[in-house]
């Protein structure tokens, strides 16, 4: 074989080759290809290759087929705007011209129209085809129908519209907040280490939303508690340690707890919550806490009330059932027969109910003076009395209410009310005493029978005189001049003030 045969051999050994590879390129390139165009005909959005200079349609995917209700011959050739509502022509027309001169056009809401008429959004983005003089000569256009997202934007919008309203008008105060880090908490901790781990999850609590109704409860505003460590710093410093220590063990938990405990608020005053919160755990991410906090603070202040007048009470059964002793042993000793000693207790023990039943209605507090003047003197229009409005603790309300019954007692019996024309005027005074508030009353009987010293001391004498000044240091004068009794109490009220209640006491007739 000569040297040319074999050269040409060789050429056809290697076109040979170059045509098998050649071949492999071209079935490579159509399965590409098909692989292409299966991606452009069933891709979720709508495709389209539109003619720059008569703004047509050349080409479309079966997905803009689907969505628009046309054939596909139905489509192409058509003008853009056939396939949107007139209303949004002018819109349009002003894209198409921006498109040129910035060879895209970003996303954009706009509306598509149906050949049956129907509309629906659409979020659509436009990139240019350029010609190997850069100018536009096609454009490619991606359009999705955005309905069912417009849809459940328009859900949660609702929903959260509807939690934002629930949560904003309930008096308790709703909140979230994240932790940059979940604790490894164990019972083999240490005082010293749980401290520390506490310490560090109670500053890296971020509150991400807290509601409006925390400026009604704490004087703070939302944006004020949302800062960084406000929270922390809020907590009472003697509930701190232990809300720390809860949080930390309620973290590594992560389920869900009730706490108490107190803050101060913005008037450094203390306000008791109840903080009901739980755990969201994340597979990725901070740990997400969310809660309502209520104010207690009238809850806690009534459970105290009641405790105070359960105390109260106790005191007060123990010390009626000793006075109602000592009635029934100083009756029978002064009184001179048994339907007379009957009578005597029956009177007092009545008194007596009398002014509890006053001292109950305020929750065994404190009594106005008119309410126990009502409740020890009764609706006699021969006692006159007049006085400042005043509420007397029940220390003062209970002795003094006895006091005044026995003075009205003897008076029907032996002084000025035993006789029609005998009248009784009681004038309360306050004034200030060595820096303190006296109350003065004075007790004058006037057109009744004459009257004498007493040769013998009764125990309605013992009530004014001796169990005034025993129990609320009082300072009693009794007098028996010919023309009616008189009796001046002094009381010292300390810290207690006249208030501007509506004066109960009875008015002199005119």
């Amino acid at each position: 074989m000569s040297d040319r045969d074999g050269t040409r051999q060789a050429d056809n050994t290697e076109l040979h080759v170059r045509r098998a590879r050649l071949l492999d390129e071209c079935v490579e390139l159509e399965t590409e290809l098909d692989r292409y165009r299966d991606l452009y005909e069933f891709a979720p959005d709508m495709y389209g290759l539109l003619d720059a200079a008569t703004v047509t349609i050349l080409e479309c995917n079966n997905e803009m087929v689907r969505s628009l209700g046309y054939e596909r011959d139905e489509i192409i050739g058509k003008h853009l705007l056939d396939f949107h509502p007139p209303a949004i022509h002018g819109d349009l027309l002003a894209m198409v011209e921006y498109f040129f001169e910035a060879g895209e056009l970003p996303d954009t809401e706009m509306e598509f129209m149906r050949k049956d008429g129907t509309r629906s959004p659409a979020s659509s983005k436009v990139t240019a085809i350029r010609d190997e003089q850069g100018r536009i000569v096609r454009a490619r256009s991606v359009m999705r129908d955005t309905t069912e997202q417009k849809r459940a934007e328009a859900a949660l919008a609702e929903s959260e519209e509807r939690f934002r309203s629930l949560a904003e008008t309930t008096s308790m105060i709703p909140w979230e907040g994240r932790f940059d880090f979940v604790p490894e908490w164990t019972e083999e901790l240490d005082a010293t280490e749980a401290a520390a781990l506490s310490e560090d999850l109670h500053h890296q609590m971020v509150l991400t939303y807290v509601g409006p109704q925390c400026t009604q409860v704490t004087g703070f505003t939302p944006e004020q508690c949302l800062q960084p460590g406000f929270w922390a710093v809020m907590v009472h410093p003697e509930d701190r340690a232990g809300v720390q220590r809860r949080l930390a063990e309620l973290l590594a938990r992560g389920d869900s707890e009730s706490i108490e405990y107190r803050i101060i608020d913005a008037d450094g005053l203390t306000v008791w919550l109840l903080n009901q919160c739980r755990v969201v755990r994340r597979p990725t991410g901070p740990s997400f806490i969310a809660g309502v906090a209520v104010d207690i603070s009238d809850r806690k202040a009534a459970s105290d009330r009641r405790r105070r007048v359960m105390r109260e009470l106790d005191h007060r059964v123990k010390d009626t059932l000793a006075v109602v002793a000592t009635v029934a042993e100083r009756t029978g000793a002064s009184a001179g027969s048994y339907h007379g000693f009957s009578t005597l207790l029956s009177s007092r023990v009545r008194a007596l109910a009398r002014v509890h039943a006053a001292l109950s209605a305020p929750h065994w507090l404190e009594l106005t003076m008119g309410s126990l003047l009502d409740a020890a003197l009764g609706t006699d229009r021969r006692l006159r009395v007049a006085g400042p409005p005043l509420s007397l603790p029940l220390r003062i309300a209970q002795p003094l209410g006895m006091a005044l019954r026995e003075l009205a007692i003897n008076a029907a019996t032996h002084g000025a009310l035993s006789v029609p024309s005998g009248t009784v005027s009681l004038d309360c005074v306050l004034a200030d005493r060595d820096r303190s508030r006296v109350l003065s009353l004075r007790w004058i009987e006037t057109e009744g029978p004459p009257v004498s010293t007493p040769r013998r001391r009764g125990y309605g004498m013992y009530l004014v005189e001796d169990a005034l000044a025993y129990e609320v240091d009082a300072e009693v004068a009794v007098s028996f001049p010919p023309s009616g009794m008189a009796c001046t109490i002094s009381i010292p009220l300390g810290a207690v003030n006249p208030r501007s209640v509506p004066n109960r006491l009875k008015v002199p007739p005119a």
